[in-house]
This record gives structure tokens, C-alpha cells and sequence, in this order.
């Protein structure tokens, strides 16, 4: 899907030399400075970094997004491909709200999102949130739409 339809958090490396460059775009609705700090921490932490900066940021109107360049001076590191996804994913889970990572997993689970799916969004309680993925409450949504599903069928 594209960031121009529905913005999120996107992570691009390319090692130069001693240095490993960090492009992150991030939607505009979450953006700020503590975000900018948390993610080039994690960025240092998840390729063990010596040091690191940030150069610059601004926004990219079009698709309102902001762009995020953070260097690192990491000698011999290396990111696997798949160790750059799980740091994307990281920096999601950071940086996204609970009901947007769970709306994100619909769309990526079915082609179309039926308003019902949606409404559970606000369903689930912040106890839930703190301790189960997105990804989990899919499943406990489609239970509970049985649920109700057969309470309905016996009211009837």
C-alpha cells in the first residue's frame, strides 16, 4: 500500500563507509521532538552504534510525512534485510497508536474492512492494549463477533 494513501512509519539504511545512513519517515500526526530522540536511540541501540546525530528533518507536504535523517558511526555493523524490518516494526510500535497498528493489520488481512472491524477498534479497553499485539485482538474479535452473532440469533 502507498505511504501517499495511507502514511506510516518507513525505515531506509544504506551503509557508507564507517557510517550507517537512517532515512525514517514518519506521519506528520505523530511527529516531535522526544519522537526524534527515541527513535535515533533506538537506532543506535539496534545496530550498536558508537554515535550518532541527526541531521536533519522536514516535511514532505504532499504525502504528510516527515523525514527523519539520522547518521551513525558504527565501524563493522552490518543489517541484515531483516533485521532492518523488525527495527521498522519497532519504531511502528513506538510511534504508532494501538488502533492504528490494529486498523493497519485489517487492511493488510483483508482487501476491504468492513465498518464492524473498524468499530471494535475502540472496543478493546487500554489493559487489553498494553498487553496483547494488534495482530492478537483480530482473533479475539472474530470470537467475539460469534458471540454476539448467537445472542442475537436467540433473542430472535
Amino acid at each position: 500500500m502507498s505511504l501517499a494513501i495511507r502514511p506510516r512509519v518507513r525505515l531506509f539504511l544504506r551503509r557508507v563507509g564507517d557510517f550507517i545512513s537512517c532515512i525514517v519517515l514518519i506521519p506528520m500526526r505523530y511527529a516531535s521532538a522526544r519522537l526524534m530522540f527515541k527513535i535515533r536511540d533506538i537506532l543506535k541501540d539496534e545496530t550498536s552504534a558508537g554515535s550518532s546525530d541527526i541531521y536533519n528533518n522536514h516535511i514532505i507536504n504532499e504525502y504528510d510525512l516527515m523525514k527523519l535523517h539520522v547518521v551513525l558511526k558504527a565501524k563493522n555493523a552490518s543489517v541484515p534485510d531483516d533485521e532492518v524490518l523488525r527495527i521498522e516494526n519497532k519504531l511502528r510500535n513506538i510511534t504508532e497508536k494501538w488502533e492504528d497498528r490494529f486498523i493497519d493489520n485489517l487492511y493488510n488481512t483483508f482487501s476491504t474492512v468492513e465498518d464492524i472491524f473498524i468499530r471494535y477498534c475502540k472496543a478493546f479497553p487500554i489493559s487489553y492494549q498494553e498487553s496483547f499485539e494488534p495482530h492478537d485482538a483480530y482473533y479475539d474479535m472474530k470470537k467475539l463477533e460469534i458471540v454476539r452473532k448467537k445472542e442475537l440469533a436467540r433473542s430472535i
